[in-house]
């Protein structure tokens, strides 16, 4: 689903997120509406407790979508069934977990892997490109370890390689640098906009971390949605 630069690849409109108080509904957020277009890196800021990750998770095909809709290209998502969205989420989708989400069975090198095997890669192939990009973003680590021997800033670089592995359409990442150092997460940060501008994908970063409204194409910041507004507040900056 690659697309051409400054095409949209993916469309927010009219999307609402609730959870439940006591059997009574209480807003997240209500009526976002937001676009990300390939090539570029998307940056949305907002308070803990706004509904970033909340957001990202719908976008990312993981959780339902009551009202409203997105759109992967043209293609409106919200009605697809699990298994579409499986698919879709196989194929064009590398998400960056905040809480990592690796495979505790697997090694570093499996783990990486894992996203080609799944789209088809001979096990060969998929390790050989796994290891390269091991060597580039982990240096000197042993593609044998298990995540539990590895620090959390080793587990969130493992979690990078295997959202970016497959040159998705579209990565979505939920802290990617909060577990770093300074140097490490500058590598990221440029890694990032290097896969938008060199493979066209639409990257969606939601951070607390301001350096990155610099290097950003678009800024959107989300408040806290206010009992009895209609509409939350989300505000594009850039």
């Amino acid at each position: 689903m690659h697309k051409e630069a400054n095409d949209v690849a993916i469309k927010v409109t009219d999307l609402d997120r609730y959870y439940l108080i006591d059997g009574k509904q209480s807003a997240i957020y209500k009526n976002l509406t937001l676009e990300a277009k390939a090539g570029e890196v998307t940056l949305i800021m907002g308070a803990s407790g706004s509904g970033k990750s909340s957001l990202l998770r719908q976008i990312a095909l993981l959780d339902n979508i009551p009202k409203g809709d997105i759109f992967y290209g043209h293609q409106s998502v919200a009605t697809l069934s699990k298994a579409k969205k499986a698919k879709i989420r196989a194929k064009n989708l590398g998400f960056i977990f905040q809480s990592f989400a690796l495979i505790p069975e697997f090694s570093v090198l499996e783990n990486c892997a894992l996203p080609l095997l799944m789209n088809g890669s001979k096990r060969t192939e998929a390790n050989h490109k796994a290891k390269d990009y091991i060597k580039r973003f982990m240096n000197d680590i042993d593609p044998d370890k298990k995540p539990n021997e590895l620090s959390g800033g080793e587990q969130q670089r493992v979690a990078i390689i295997r959202a970016l592995i497959h040159e998705p359409s579209v990565v979505i990442a939920d802290e990617p640098t909060g577990n770093l150092d300074e140097i490490n997460a500058e590598f990221i940060k440029s890694e990032l906009k290097r896969i938008a501008k060199s493979l066209g994908s639409a990257v969606i970063i939601v951070s607390h971390d301001k350096s990155f409204i610099e290097s950003a194409d678009a800024y959107y910041q989300l408040d806290a949605c206010p009992n009895g507004l209609s509409k939350s507040l989300l505000t594009r900056y850039k």
